[in-house]
């Protein structure tokens, strides 16, 4: 399965909430990925301060972002893209 997640992977980047936790739990398991990432956490701190709360459903909530299913990879990923894409698309203010 390593093999088939390095593949798919290539060396596009990683976007996600709290990417390191992800990329360190992979190493221990054998798989180095050195890609370009982007954490969703990272960003919501700095473009959201107002904030008082990072999760990943906290952010979703904030931006819009429709996330009704938590903790399972699947949507845990697309929730991560949406808010991902919900920063980047954000008006500067």
């Amino acid at each position: 399965m390593a093999g088939r997640l390095v593949s798919f992977v290539r060396d596009h980047p990683i976007v996600g909430q709290s990417v390191p936790h992800d990329l360190q739990f992979l190493a221990r398991k054998g798989v180095a990925l050195t890609n370009l990432t982007y954490d969703t956490f990272d960003l919501a701190s700095i473009l959201l301060p107002e904030l008082n709360d990072y999760t990943l459903v906290a952010v979703a909530r904030h931006l819009g972002v429709p996330f009704d299913v938590h903790h399972r990879a699947l949507a845990d990923a697309l929730a991560s893209k949406d808010v991902f894409l919900a920063c980047a698309t954000r008006p500067s203010s």
